[in-house]
């Protein structure tokens, strides 16, 4: 009996173990799609202000006429 039981135990700390390494190879993928992200989103930010730069130069320059 107590044979068995320390196989038991044993498989379900193999178990534990591979649910574990599945969460953490999950949390790596959220992760890096999140950093993907993120640094499309400060592209797209840094896009945007140059837009907005040009456009504010634009009307400067036509005030100024």
């Amino acid at each position: 009996a107590m044979m068995k039981s320390y196989q038991n135990f044993s498989e379900d700390i193999e178990q534990r173990r591979q649910v574990m390494k599945q969460k953490s190879r999950e949390q790596l993928q959220k992760f890096k799609s999140r950093t993907v992200g993120a640094q499309q989103e400060r592209q797209a930010d840094a896009a945007d202000r140059e837009n907005m730069k040009r456009e504010i130069k634009k009307e400067l320059q036509q005030d100024s006429k």
